[in-house]
């Protein structure tokens, strides 16, 4: 997974507060997303927990945001 594609669901690279709420829906702190906008990688262990907060993401968004 590119950094790219697990910003995406939160409104890209260069929303304001992308990286934030990636950071919170994952449950890390910011810095640890911000580091990896800036290696340009994220670790391989952390995509499963990306992909489960890209889910409940959608879920979210298809019932309204409620």
């Amino acid at each position: 997974m590119t950094i790219d594609e697990a910003l995406d669901p939160f409104g890209g690279r260069n929303r304001r507060g992308a990286v934030t709420d990636l950071a919170k829906a994952i449950g890390v702190a910011v810095s640890t997303v911000h580091s990896w906008v800036l290696k340009g990688a994220i670790p391989s262990w952390r995509v499963p927990q990306i992909e489960a907060a890209h889910s409940a993401k959608r879920d979210l968004d298809a019932k309204g945001g409620e």
